[in-house]
């Protein structure tokens, strides 16, 4: 007989082999495996009349498993129910600017919108315009733009504002002699 105690956790009696002959498990085994119908199983399968017949395990089919890609996102595209609103908020103001300084007058922002009323585009000039200097810059517009919403758009298009008109200078009087 040769002892594997040294290679296994287990007490050596129950790894005795026989090298001339298989392995057997040692006959308590064989007794404590037998099944003496007094389990719950047993218990269950005598009353529903299945003693003897062994049900048979269905077979589970595994799912085929797709590899998971990341989803780009789509981009979201904002519509704008008022067409001056969505005009507003995705104009270019660069595509306004006849002639490239960086600033937009009166004249170019209402030859760029001909289809609005001109007193409806000066006053939207007026409201971009902060330092009424009466030219827009692009980051006067673009702070503007940021802000723009359809309540305030609304309210521009009920209270019109212009300008105040600046009265020629009177000619100064000549001094009498």
């Amino acid at each position: 007989f040769v002892s594997l105690y040294n290679f296994f956790p287990y007490p050596p009696y129950t790894y005795r082999i026989n090298m001339a002959e298989k392995w057997r498990p040692p006959e308590w085994a064989s007794e404590a495996l037998q099944d003496d119908g007094s389990s719950f199983l047993s218990e269950k399968k005598r009353h529903t009349g299945k003693m003897g017949q062994e049900k048979k395990k269905k077979k589970k089919r595994k799912k085929p498993t797709t590899p998971r890609t990341p989803r780009t996102p789509q981009p979201v595209e904002i519509r704008y129910d008022d067409w001056l609103l969505g005009a507003l908020k995705t104009l270019d103001i660069s595509t306004v600017d006849k002639n490239g300084n960086g600033m937009v007058t009166l004249a170019d922002f209402q030859a760029h919108f001909k289809e609005l009323h001109p007193d409806l585009s000066e006053t939207l000039f007026f409201d971009i315009d902060n330092d009424k200097d009466k030219l827009i810059t692009y980051y006067e517009y673009g702070v503007w733009k940021a802000i723009l919403d359809q309540p305030q758009l609304d309210e521009l298009r009920a209270n019109y504002q212009k300008y105040p008109e600046e009265k020629e200078p009177e000619p100064e009087p000549e001094p009498e002699p």
